[in-house]
């Protein structure tokens, strides 16, 4: 289970939010942090929190393929991310170009119309775990 919470969020270190999500944390469930790079940044929080995952705002990933300064922000933070131990999300990726170079600059998670609209849970089970189901069944 992952908890995303958005930067603002977490602005100020007296908050009772924060102690929320340090239990959370020690309970096992991951935190992430949403829409990452957009909002009043502090670095601070990524030491002071145990966070589990950066969000990369689409803001960054939908110039990737025509603007060099968008690459170079987003691969700062994936090896920022990478040496703190920490996972990173594409959000809003929609083309394949921008799939390959979030690839070459191996991020570890994609997530955008790429790969699926957004849809209902209903829909979900129907279009992946119903067949999944039924190939696992069927081997």
């Amino acid at each position: 289970m992952v908890i995303e919470v958005t930067e603002n969020t977490l602005m100020d270190p007296d908050s009772p939010i924060q102690q929320q999500m340090h239990r959370l944390s020690h309970n096992g469930i991951d935190i992430a942090i949403d829409d990452f790079g957009v909002g009043y940044s502090s670095l601070a929080y990524l030491q002071r929190l145990d966070i589990d995952i950066l969000k990369i705002d689409r803001s960054f990933i939908q110039h990737m393929e025509t603007n060099e300064s968008s690459i170079a922000l987003v691969r700062a933070i994936i090896t920022m991310a990478s040496h703190l131990k920490v996972k990173v999300v594409a959000e809003g990726v929609e083309t394949t170009g921008q799939h390959q170079i979030l690839q070459q600059l191996s991020c570890d998670y994609l997530q955008g119309y790429l790969f699926a609209k957004t849809m209902t849970a209903k829909d979900f089970i129907k279009n992946y775990i119903e067949p999944l189901a039924v190939q696992v069944a069927q081997q």
